[in-house]
C-alpha cells in the first residue's frame, strides 16, 4: 500500500543551507526573519547538519559569540535522501540511524521532515488511498476470520523484546489491549499450572536450537474456566544466524478438545461393549464394526467395510422382510426384531437385532447404529413368543401367568401325594433409592443378579418368579415340613449379606420374606400368594431384612385395617396408647444407664396391637405426628414424675419419626415440654433411623443441630440397615450408634460378627458411643464386651418394662 508514495508527492518544509564558516549572526538574522526554527549547514559536497534557533540561543553569552563561525555550534545529525525515496524506505531508516530529521534534496534545493510527520502522512495515505482502503478491508476481514476460526497471531522482537498480539489474542485471553501489555512473563502465568514448565521448555529450547515449534497445552483463566489451545511458532533469523523475532498464532481448539474426548468415550464404548455392533453411513454401507461383531460373525473387519449389512442374513426377518425394516427406520428411526445372520463359515443363527438412526444437529441423517445379540438357546429351548408371554422379560424368569400354572401344578401334586408345599413371597429391600443411586441399567443388572442367586440356591424343581419391579416369588415343592421354607429363607438372607460387584461398585440389598405354606394357609393359588405377601408386609414393617410366616390374625388385621385406621384418630384421647420402658445396662458393671421407651397399643377390642400393626399405617395416613407428640410429652411426664418419687436414671431415649423431625417444630416443642415439666435434657436421648437421616440429610440437619445444641443427646437408630454415607455422618452431631438387632441375632455367626465388629471400630474411630440392640444370649454379651461394646439392651437383660415396674428393676440393680 505504501508502494507509490514518494517524499516528492507530501509536503516537506523548505530549509536554508548555509556554509559551515558562515557567522552565527546570519543564520540567526534568517531564522528570525523567515520565522524557521531549523537550518543546514553544509561541510562538503552532500554531507549536512542541522541546527536549531534554540541550539544559537543557548551558547549566547554576549554580541561576540555572534560574530563565531556556525561550525562551531552543536549540529544534529540529518538523513539526505533524493526526492524519489519511497517514504516506507525513509520511515524504516529510523529503525537503524537515530536522525531527527529527513533532508529531502532537489535540484531548487533543500526540504525537511521529522520522523513523526512522516508517520502521520503515511496513516493519512493509508486511510485515504484506494489502496489503502482495500487493504484495511482485507485487514478487517483476517480479524473476522480469525475471530471465527478463534486463532490469534502474535510476533516476539528480540531486537526490542517486545511482544505484540493480534486482537483476537486479547480476546482469546480475556483481556483489554488499551489496559493491558502483552509480555511473555504475562502469557506464561496464563497457562495452567499443570502445563507452564512443558511450555516454558519448549519456548526456550526453540530459541536455543532455533527450531520452530507446536504446542497444545491449557489456559487457566481468572474464574478458573479452562481453555484449550494449539500454538505453533516460527523463528526468523538475522544475516549472522541469531534469533530476530519469533512469530506465530495461537488457536482456541477447545471445543474441539472436548469433542474429541466425547468421541474416545463413544468410542471405546463402541469397541469394548460385549454386543456386537455395526456403524454404517447413510446408504448403510458398514464404515466400521467392534470385536464382539469379529467375534460372534468371524469375519474380519477389512472383510465388512463398505458392505451392507444384509449380506449377512441368513433369510428374511421371521416377521418382517427388508422393505419393512427399511421404512421402520425411515419413519421411526429405529427398528427392532428378530433376524437370522450367517457366519463367516455357513452356519446361521437366529438373533435379536436393533437398528437406530443417528442425526446431526441439524437433524440430517448421518448414519445408522446396529447391535444384535445371539439368542441361539433361547430359540432351542422354547419359541420366542411362547417365551415372552411366560417369561419375564428383564430376567427371564418366569412370570407371573406361568408362576399361577406351576402353583397350581404344585397344589394337585401336593394333594396326590399329602405332602406340604410353600410359596415364598419375597421383596427387595429399599429397591427404589438403588434405583435412584445408581439408575435403571444399574438396577436392572441388580435384579438379574439377584434372579441369578435365588435361582442358585432353590432345587432345580422349584420355581424363582418375578411377579413385579422389585418382588419374586418362590415355589417349593413336595417339601417335609415347614422347617424346610424357613431353612430356604434363611439362606437367601445370610446370602444377601454379601454385596453385588456390579460395574465395579459393591451394591447391597436386603431382602423381606413372607411364606405361606399348603395345606395351612390355604389350598388354592390365589390365596397362598395372597398369605403369603401379607407374611411379607409384616416382614417389612418389622424391620425388613427378615422373614415372617403367615398367622391368620395377619388377615384379622387386614380385615379390620379400615376400623383401625379410625381408631388410630382416637387412640390417643382415649388413653389406649401407653409406653413400656426397655433397660440399657453396662455389660462391664451391669449398671442400668437409661431407658428406651416404646409404644404400645391395647385396642378395647382387637387387643394389643405391635408397634409395626400401626406406624407404618399412622405414617402413610398422616396420623404419625399425633401419635409422635404424644410419646413425647408421655416420655416427659413420666420422667419428670419418677425423679419427683425419688425414681433415679441416667437417660430416657425416645424414637422421633420422620415427619416429626421434618416439621421443623421438634426443638420448639421439646424446649415447651422441658419448661413445662422441668425436666434436664441432659438426660434425655432423641433416636433417628439411620436410612431417614441418610435420605433426608439436607432437610433435617438443621434440626439435629439444634437438638444437641439443647444439651440432649442424638442416636442414630438400626445402624447397619440402612444405606449410609460415612461423610454424611461425619458431619451430623450424632453421640451414638445403635447397632441393630439383625446383626446382633446370629452371632457367633461369621459374617454377623465381622459386621459388628466392623461398626464398633468405626463408631470408635468418629468418637461416637456405641450400644447393641437384641442382645438375647450370653454369647452375645461377652462377644460385644470382648470387641469394646459395653453398653447392650435386649431380652438378656430384661424385656420392655411397665412405667410402674420400673421403679422395682431399678432397685433391684
Amino acid at each position: 500500500m505504501y508502494t507509490n508514495l514518494k517524499l516528492s508527492d507530501i509536503y516537506l518544509s523548505e530549509i536554508e543551507s548555509f556554509e559551515g564558516d558562515a557567522p552565527i549572526s546570519r543564520i540567526a538574522r534568517h531564522l528570525l526573519s523567515h520565522d524557521q526554527n531549523i537550518a543546514l549547514l553544509r561541510s562538503g559536497s552532500d554531507s549536512v547538519k542541522a541546527i536549531t534557533l534554540q541550539c544559537i540561543v543557548s551558547i549566547l553569552v554576549d554580541c561576540e559569540s555572534l560574530g563565531q563561525p556556525s561550525n562551531t555550534l552543536k549540529a544534529c545529525d540529518v538523513i539526505t535522501l533524493p526526492d524519489e525515496t519511497l517514504c516506507i524506505e525513509a520511515y524504516n531508516l529510523t529503525n537503524k540511524y537515530p536522525a531527527k530529521l529527513f533532508i529531502s534534496k532537489s535540484p531548487t534545493g533543500y526540504r525537511f521532515i521529522e520522523p513523526a510527520n512522516l508517520v502521520v502522512h503515511l496513516f493519512e495515505y493509508y486511510e485515504t488511498h484506494p489502496i489503502g482502503k482495500e487493504l484495511l478491508k482485507i485487514q478487517n476481514r483476517l480479524n473476522q476470520a480469525q475471530q471465527i476460526a478463534k486463532i490469534g497471531s502474535w510476533e516476539y522482537d528480540f531486537t526490542k523484546d517486545t511482544l505484540w498480539w493480534s486482537k483476537q489474542i486479547y480476546t482469546m485471553f480475556e483481556l483489554s489491549p488499551d489496559r493491558y501489555t502483552p509480555s511473555y512473563e504475562g502469557f506464561l502465568d496464563a497457562v495452567h499450572p499443570d502445563d507452564r514448565e512443558r511450555v516454558d521448555t519448549a519456548f526456550r529450547k526453540s530459541l536455543e536450537l532455533k527450531v520452530d515449534y507446536t504446542i497444545t497445552h491449557r489456559l487457566k483463566m481468572n474464574d478458573g474456566q479452562i481453555k484449550h489451545v494449539h500454538e505453533q511458532a516460527q523463528i526468523v533469523l538475522d544475516a549472522n544466524g541469531e534469533v530476530q523475532h519469533l512469530h506465530g498464532t495461537v488457536q482456541d481448539v477447545t471445543e474441539i478438545t472436548e469433542a474429541n474426548q466425547q468421541l474416545v468415550l463413544a468410542s471405546s464404548l463402541f469397541t469394548f461393549t460385549s454386543e456386537p455392533s455395526v456403524i454404517t453411513d447413510r446408504e448403510g454401507m458398514i464404515i466400521t464394526v467392534n470385536d464382539a461383531f469379529v467375534k460372534l460373525l468371524g469375519y474380519d473387519k477389512s472383510e465388512v467395510e463398505g458392505v451392507n449389512p444384509y449380506t449377512f442374513l441368513s433369510r428374511a426377518p421371521s416377521k418382517n422382510g427388508i422393505k419393512d425394516i427399511v421404512g421402520s427406520v425411515s419413519t421411526e428411526g429405529q427398528w427392532t426384531g428378530e433376524v437370522w445372520l450367517r457366519r463367516k463359515n455357513g452356519t446361521a443363527f437366529p438373533a435379536l437385532g436393533y437398528i437406530n438412526s443417528v442425526y446431526d444437529e441439524s437433524g440430517r441423517l448421518q448414519s445408522f447404529v446396529a447391535t444384535c445379540s445371539d439368542i441361539t438357546e433361547i430359540k432351542n429351548s422354547q419359541e420366542i413368543l411362547s417365551h415372552l408371554d411366560h417369561h419375564d422379560a428383564l430376567t427371564g424368569l418366569p412370570n407371573r401367568k406361568l408362576l399361577h400354572d406351576r402353583i397350581d401344578k404344585a397344589i394337585d401334586h401336593a394333594r396326590r401325594n399329602e405332602s406340604p408345599m410353600a410359596v415364598i413371597h419375597l421383596n427387595v429391600d429399599g429397591f427404589k433409592r438403588i434405583n435412584q443411586d445408581h439408575g435403571h441399567f444399574t438396577a436392572d443388572k441388580l435384579l438379574k443378579r439377584i434372579a441369578t442367586e435365588l435361582s442358585s440356591l432353590l432345587r432345580s424343581d422349584d420355581t424363582v418368579s418375578r411377579i413385579g419391579c422389585d418382588e419374586f416369588i418362590l415355589l417349593l415343592d413336595d417339601i417335609r415340613s415347614n422347617e424346610d421354607a424357613s431353612i430356604v429363607a434363611e439362606k437367601v438372607i445370610s446370602n444377601a449379606k454379601k454385596p453385588f460387584v456390579i460395574d465395579q461398585k459393591d451394591i447391597y440389598a436386603s431382602y423381606s420374606i413372607g411364606i405361606s405354606t399348603y395345606p395351612g394357609d390355604g389350598n388354592d393359588t390365589p390365596t397362598l400368594l395372597s398369605r403369603a405377601d401379607e407374611a411379607m408386609k409384616r416382614a417389612q414393617s418389622q424391620g425388613r431384612n427378615t422373614y415372617q410366616f403367615y398367622e391368620p390374625e395377619m388377615t384379622r388385621f387386614t380385615q379390620n385395617r379400615s376400623l383401625i385406621l379410625h381408631d388410630l384418630h382416637v387412640a390417643a384421647r382415649a388413653n389406649q396408647f401407653y409406653l413400656e420402658y426397655q433397660p440399657q445396662v453396662n455389660n462391664l458393671n451391669g449398671e442400668l444407664i437409661g431407658l428406651e421407651a416404646l409404644i404400645r397399643w391395647g385396642h378395647p377390642e382387637i387387643g394389643l396391637i405391635r408397634p409395626d400393626q400401626f406406624i407404618s399405617l399412622a405414617e402413610n395416613n398422616g396420623l404419625i405426628i399425633e401419635i409422635g407428640n404424644w410419646v413425647l410429652r408421655e416420655v416427659f411426664r413420666q420422667g419428670a414424675e419418677w425423679l419427683s418419687e425419688g425414681v433415679e436414671y441416667k437417660k430416657l431415649s425416645i424414637n422421633v419419626s420422620g415427619p416429626q423431625l421434618l416439621r421443623g417444630t421438634l426443638p420448639q416443642q421439646i424446649v415447651d415440654l422441658r419448661n413445662e415439666f422441668h425436666f434436664d435434657l441432659a438426660r434425655l436421648e432423641i433416636e433417628v433411623t439411620e436410612t431417614f437421616a441418610m435420605q433426608e440429610f439436607k432437610h433435617v440437619l438443621p434440626q439435629l443441630r439444634a437438638l444437641t445444641d439443647m444439651g440432649l443427646t442424638l442416636a442414630i437408630d438400626d445402624f447397619g440397615t440402612g444405606y449410609s454415607s460415612l461423610s454424611k455422618l461425619k458431619h451430623m452431631p450424632v453421640q451414638l450408634l445403635k447397632i441393630d438387632r439383625e446383626f446382633i441375632k446370629d452371632i457367633p455367626d461369621e459374617d454377623d460378627c465381622a459386621i459388628t465388629t466392623a461398626i464398633i471400630h468405626l463408631a470408635k474411630a468418629m468418637k461416637m458411643d456405641i450400644i447393641a440392640e437384641g442382645v438375647e444370649t450370653k454369647e452375645q454379651a461377652n462377644f460385644l464386651l470382648s470387641e469394646g461394646c459395653a453398653l447392650a439392651q435386649g431380652f438378656y437383660y430384661s424385656k420392655p418394662l411397665k412405667a410402674a415396674d420400673v421403679r422395682g428393676y431399678i432397685d433391684a440393680c
